[in-house]
């Protein structure tokens, strides 16, 4: 039999430690997969994203986007279980910058994985997901985005 390949596809990253919504969602529905049936690879843009063998087989940082705040960790006022520690925007034109080059480095990371899998199941309906998701679609990969 052969495995269904799944490109989950998620700047935040898909764990229960950090986030919310979509991130949580993905992380329990996927946890629960068949093993034997599905082959599941997350490409992610967050520094703190987890290993987890368990739920996924190979994990990708296409381009790092979100990361711990070194400043306030080495502070001691924060810790990286917290979700307070993603430094997720400094500015609005840094924010602009880092999304932007997260989506031009995930048509690279598309363009040279995209036919290793069946489908991409991009979370959220924002330009983080819905151009690589597009690109995805143009190098034959179908894909499928979900919100919550």
């Amino acid at each position: 039999m052969t495995k269904t390949k799944i490109l989950l596809w998620t700047a935040k990253g898909s764990t229960t430690k950090y986030y919310g919504g979509p991130a949580i969602a993905s992380y329990r529905l996927y946890r629960y997969r068949d093993h034997d049936q599905t082959e599941l690879a997350l490409a992610h843009a967050s520094c703190l994203q987890p290993t987890d063998p368990q739920v996924f087989d190979e994990q990708a940082l296409v381009y790092p986007m979100f990361f711990l705040d070194a400043a306030r960790s080495q502070a001691g006022a924060a810790t990286p279980a917290n979700a307070r520690d993603i430094e997720l925007v400094r500015n609005r034109y840094e924010n602009i910058v880092r999304k932007s080059l997260f989506v031009l480095k995930s048509r690279s990371w598309l363009a040279a994985n995209a036919k290793r899998f069946d489908v991409f199941h991009g979370l959220g309906a924002h330009i983080d997901t819905l151009a690589p998701a597009t690109y995805a679609e143009g190098f034959g990969l179908p894909a499928v985005i979900s919100t919550v």
